[in-house]
């Protein structure tokens, strides 16, 4: 389970996109999530600085990262890698 944010209006994108993982939820997930961050009501606008459209972002506690989707009123991360091994967590991508 995991929160999103739902606009009911406008919304515009910008400054950075951050992710992480919290209470141990990678080691529950799987290559094929899609996790849905935001949705609208009405179409986006802007960018992060961070992460284009289609862009992977790696979390900030260095246990994932995810391919970054902007869609017509939504925004989407599925997951593109994950490190269930705490003893692995230091590699960061």
């Amino acid at each position: 389970e995991y929160d999103y944010i739902d606009v009911n209006g406008t919304v515009s994108l910008g400054g950075q996109l951050v992710l992480s993982f919290l209470n141990g939820f990678q080691s529950i997930v799987s290559g094929s999530d899609i996790f849905t961050l935001l949705t609208a009501d009405f179409p986006l606008t802007g960018a992060f600085s961070d992460v284009p459209n289609g862009g992977r972002l790696a979390t900030t506690d260095g246990l994932g990262s995810f391919v970054v989707n902007y869609g017509a009123g939504s925004i989407t991360a599925s997951l593109a890698a994950c490190m269930r091994d705490s003893a692995a967590a230091s590699t960061r991508w």
